[in-house]
């Protein structure tokens, strides 16, 4: 995880947006592929407020600077260590 976050952490940078660790509850796909073990990051959609309710909503100029750094970590991703 800390691999992964430290490649997320700088393509961001590059990008000159940010991101940060945090933690929250709730479900996610991620419970899944963590309880394997495998390097995890959650919550790199674009940014909004309302969760689960009626005024949820998302920061559509999130949008392009988000594909950017999924992509961009998709790209470097087979190059990070999996510890196996």
């Amino acid at each position: 995880d800390r691999a992964l976050y430290g490649a997320a952490q700088a393509i961001a940078a590059e990008l000159g947006i940010a991101v940060s660790p945090e933690v929250s509850g709730g479900g996610s796909d991620g419970n899944f592929t963590g309880a394997l073990g495998r390097p995890t990051l959650d919550g790199l959609g674009p940014c909004g407020a309302g969760l689960h309710a009626h005024d949820e909503h998302l920061n559509l100029a999130s949008l392009g600077p988000r594909i950017a750094l999924m992509a961009n970590l998709l790209v470097r991703v087979g190059h990070l260590p999996t510890g196996d």
